[in-house]
This record gives structure tokens, C-alpha cells and sequence, in this order.
């Protein structure tokens, strides 16, 4: 008898469906993958939304604010900020 057989008969690999563990691993389970499916919803769908809204509030607010002074007043600005 080879080695191999004697000894496979001994083998008890321990490997259970179930049991007191599943009451922890199944809702952990699910809160990984709803947790990546909305981390990867904000990170490629929001972020950048947002990103494009903002600054497209920005540049309407800094160009509502320069259409509100005259072209020399800000000439006379920018002239101050260089000290020229």
C-alpha cells in the first residue's frame, strides 16, 4: 500500500456550508460590493458632474463681474497689481 493511500483516508478537510459564520460574512458581503458600486458611482459619474458645474460657475460669475466695471478701470487694476 502506497503512502498516499493510508494516509487519505485520514483527511478531514474541515469545510463547512453555513454554520455560525455566516451570520457575520453574509451581511459583510453585501455592504463590500454596495459599498465599491457607489464609490465607483461617485467617482466616475458625480465628481466629474460636479466638477464641470462648478466650473461653470466660476467662469459665470467672473465674467458677470468683469462686464460690470469699465475696460480702463480694469486697465488701471491690472496696471497697480504689476506695478508699472
Amino acid at each position: 500500500m502506497s503512502i498516499a493511500a493510508s494516509v487519505w483516508p485520514g483527511f478531514d478537510a474541515n469545510i463547512y456550508m453555513g454554520g455560525d459564520n455566516v451570520i457575520f460574512w453574509d451581511p459583510l458581503a453585501w455592504t463590500v460590493i454596495y459599498g465599491l458600486f457607489i464609490a465607483t458611482f461617485l467617482t466616475l459619474i458625480v465628481v466629474p458632474i460636479s466638477f464641470y458645474f462648478i466650473t461653470k460657475f466660476k467662469m459665470w460669475l467672473y465674467s458677470n463681474r468683469a462686464v460690470k466695471y469699465n475696460k480702463e478701470v480694469i486697465l488701471q487694476e491690472v496696471l497697480l497689481w504689476i506695478n508699472i
